[in-house]
């Protein structure tokens, strides 16, 4: 199934599109519910070069998007990208809700908390500094190019 925007907006660019012009200020955000997937709340951002479906990225006080990283400091929030939206271009970003997300290629248990390298999750190390608000739901083998989330309004820190 797909997202359909819930909030009141009018001519709403379609949560799973890409646009070459900026449909809505950016910074909007918006509540959509998928009948399988449940409710979501996306922002309406900028893309940055590279970034796929499932990206993970960070965005800043000008709602410019780049492939998350967990480098200090790094005090910027983070969301997911609902479609390639590459340099250029404007899309949604989930930032609370369940979400699919992009990961490496190491496996990833259930309920850990995650990290970012380029745009894609990782397995927070031992000790290390995790992503806030955002968890794994189920574990994701190695090879497997993805892992479902729940977020709510994740950050790094």
């Amino acid at each position: 199934m797909a997202y359909h925007i819930t909030s009141p907006i009018l001519d709403a660019q379609p949560i799973n599109e890409v646009s070459d012009d900026q449909r809505h200020p950016l910074g909007t955000i918006v509540q959509a519910f998928d009948p399988d997937i449940g409710a979501g709340e996306f922002i309406y951002l900028k893309g940055v070069a590279s970034t796929a479906a499932g990206s993970v990225v960070r965005y800043d006080n000008t709602y410019q998007t780049a492939l998350a990283t967990m480098s200090a400091p790094n005090p910027y929030p983070w969301a997911v990208a609902m479609a390639a939206t590459g340099a250029n271009k404007y899309g949604w970003y989930q930032i609370a809700g369940r979400a699919t997300a992009a990961k490496a290629a190491a496996s990833i248990a259930a309920s850990s908390p995650v990290r970012a390298s380029g745009g894609v999750l990782l397995v927070a190390a031992s000790g290390g500094v995790a992503a806030r608000g955002a968890i794994t739901l189920s574990a994701a083998a190695s090879g497997t190019t993805s892992v479902k989330v729940m977020l709510n309004r994740p950050h790094a820190y």
